[in-house]
């Protein structure tokens, strides 16, 4: 008698409606069915997949990582993995010591054994698939037969498979590969929404929320890190600079399991850090590299997959356009390289046990939450134009900037609408009232877009203020034609 990987409640297990209503689809088919779910270290792979399929006949084999200390050959590596999914089958089946004897060196060779114990209703769950495969394709092409032949047959047999390596998965297993249009069902995990970090974080306060969106993102780990902390502020502190810290060690972590050992990655990432924004070219002298293209390209690419940069480019630009910016659009990466990278040494040493909070530069720290303010601005465009009351109106968002304006020039979100009405939105994460400066220097940039895109002169503009507080009396506030406080951003999602 088999016995299955038992799954716990999570009781604390929120959000994710959308996701488990696709699962939900899937699993009321009759038919056997591939499940692809992948997304970056933290994001809730693993919790989603098991709160869905808990009290199910589930198999569970995991990837394990590889030890960077002590370098395999891919037949060890291999061979590793396949020892240990032998291991838990032994388990699994109650015959541990028949299976410890049991030596194997390829991937089918574990597949025909593992036949024997998968029958109708089965749950096969894969975890950590790039660590499994070690990033080659030999495991999926080796698993081709054994589903095409006899487990696609199975009803209602489920083969599920999860990792934090979106580009290896994407192009390996997604891609035009073993298993290409065999994986039906593709779930790309994201970071909470709005929403749903606002139920995980029900007990805090607004600004709470917002803060610890703007300093780790929608990332289920990260939050539950702060979650039981005396506040976001301090929990964030304690978990980044006393040693030991969580956040402190948790970037090598993300690029071990996400990425494997490629060149450039880290440099990519440091120097996005350093700046709001960079271009191709701008990467590429930083990097030392000579041209922009190739090798460049396919770095990028792999960071924009695994969701820790995103690339923009002008509004009034075609998507593919040439003029195109890089930002870091993780969080937390760009939270450890501003504050917790410049400080490892200190943290280590122990000199914030004291008093954590004194490592953190509160200036600097609201000029990094500003720029993530317009980040977030910027992703969550339906929201806005929801409060605004445009939603139902066609619409394209973006930022808004030139490869001739001044330094730093650019327009944190627009939304050029078909009724031709162009709405110009300023971004403010303050911890006080707007300066009374901010409707004069979005009426600047307005007067700028003006000027140099023609082809707009007959559109209707309109302006709105996106803040975490308001406006001073004194700035004149009919200016704008929408002010959004935090309340509203809270009250809408």
């Amino acid at each position: 008698m088999v016995k299955y990987h038992q799954i716990h409640e999570n009781a604390c297990f929120v959000g994710r409606e959308s996701e488990m209503s696709q699962l939900r689809d899937i699993h009321d088919a009759e038919n056997a069915s591939i499940i692809v779910v992948y997304g970056r270290r933290r994001v809730g792979k693993t919790e989603l997949i098991e709160q869905f399929f808990k009290g199910q006949s589930v198999l569970k084999f995991e990837g394990l990582q590889p030890d960077q200390k002590k370098r395999k050959s891919d037949t060890e590596e291999r061979r590793y993995q396949i020892q240990e999914c032998v291991r838990r089958l032994g388990l699994y089946s109650g015959q541990q010591t028949i299976f410890r004897n049991v030596r194997i060196e390829r991937w089918s060779e574990f597949f025909e054994i593992l036949s024997e114990y998968l029958e109708e209703g089965t749950i096969l769950y894969f975890d950590e698939i790039q660590w499994l495969a070690d990033y080659q394709d030999e495991f999926f092409a080796e698993l081709k037969p054994f589903w095409d032949d006899a487990w696609r047959h199975l009803r209602r047999f489920r083969l599920i498979l999860t990792g934090s390596s979106p580009s290896f998965l994407v192009s390996q297993l997604l891609g035009n590969k073993a298993l290409y249009a065999r994986s039906q069902h593709q779930i790309h995990l994201q970071p909470f929404r709005f929403a749903e970090t606002i139920q995980f974080l029900e007990r805090q306060s607004s600004r709470e929320q917002m803060l610890a969106t703007l300093s780790v993102g929608g990332i289920p780990e990260y939050l539950k890190q702060l979650v039981d902390e005396p506040s976001i502020l301090i929990g964030l502190c304690n978990k980044s600079f006393l040693p030991n810290g969580f956040f402190a060690n948790e970037y090598e972590r993300i690029f071990v399991s996400s990425l494997s050992d490629r060149k450039h990655y880290h440099e990519i990432i440091r120097a996005l850090a350093k700046n709001k924004n960079m271009t191709r070219g701008e990467l590429a002298r930083a990097l030392k590299v000579r041209n922009a293209g190739g090798s460049l390209t396919d770095v990028l690419q792999d960071l924009e997959k695994c969701g820790f940069i995103t690339k923009y480019v002008p509004l009034t630009h075609a998507p593919d356009s040439k003029i195109v910016r890089y930002c870091i659009a993780d969080e937390y990466l760009n939270f450890f390289h501003r504050f917790i990278q410049p400080r490892l040494q200190a943290i280590r040493d122990g000199d914030f046990e004291t008093d954590p909070t004194r490592a953190l530069p509160r200036q600097d720290f609201s000029v990094t939450l500003g720029f993530a303010f317009e980040r977030w601005c910027r992703l969550n465009h339906r929201l806005l134009a929801k409060l605004m009351r445009f939603d139902q109106i066609e619409y394209r968002s973006g930022a808004y900037f030139s490869r001739d304006a001044a330094p730093g020039f650019q327009i944190d979100l627009m939304y050029i609408r078909k009724d031709h009405v162009i709405v110009v939105c300023e971004a403010k994460y303050l911890t006080k009232t707007a300066s009374p400066s901010v409707a004069a220097d979005l009426q600047e940039k307005i007067n700028y877009f003006k000027g140099r895109e023609q082809r707009y002169k007959n559109y209707t503009f309109k302006t709105a203020l996106i803040t975490t507080e308001g406006l001073p009396a004194s700035t004149g506030q009919p200016y704008f034609d929408s002010v959004i406080t935090l309340e509203d951003l809270v009250g809408s999602a």
